[in-house]
């Protein structure tokens, strides 16, 4: 079963909501604490998104965190990848920002094809990347206060080597 955000609302979650299909996110307000696992793709044309919920990849199949396919971005709050079969495909920019809460990515396991991708990490609070070996193809800081980066990433592209606050 699919699950579409189109609506400015805030959606509270206890505990983790599961969605079997895909999770689709073109309008919401926040996401506020929780877990949303996703069996299937995962597609944000959001660019405005709160909260410290959590959206977990957890398909055995293979799996699509996509804006539109076609270019472009989408924001997510806080991402987990925990994958034990097939592989999570990353295409267009996926911009991490909670807004003034602390941001998470953090993988645990899978097989991650990020090579048509870039990862933003955008936050005027805290971000916290444990990435274990993953690799990213282009990284990019925008945020303010902390970074704290764990494991060992791998990069295949570029690194934006400087920080700026937005």
């Amino acid at each position: 079963n699919n699950f579409t955000f189109n609506n400015a609302v805030n959606l509270t979650i206890t505990g983790t909501m599961t969605v079997s299909g895909n999770l689709i996110i073109t309008a919401t307000g926040n996401i506020n604490t929780g877990t949303i696992a996703v069996a299937g793709n995962i597609t944000t044309t959001e660019t405005v998104i709160g909260g410290s919920g959590t959206i977990q990849v957890n398909g055995t199949g293979a799996q699509i965190l996509q804006v539109n396919g076609s270019g472009g971005t989408g924001r997510l709050t806080n991402f987990s990848i925990n994958k034990t079969a097939g592989t999570l495909t990353i295409n267009d920019t996926i911009e991490l920002d909670s807004g003034n809460a602390s941001s998470a990515w953090t993988y645990t396991q899978g097989t991650v094809d990020a090579s048509n991708s870039t990862i933003s990490f955008r936050n005027s609070g805290n971000v916290s990347v444990d990435s274990g070996t993953m690799s990213f193809n282009n990284v990019i800081f925008n945020a303010g206060a902390n970074f704290t980066i764990n494991g060992n990433p791998n990069l295949s592209k570029d690194l934006v080597k400087y920080l700026k606050r937005r």
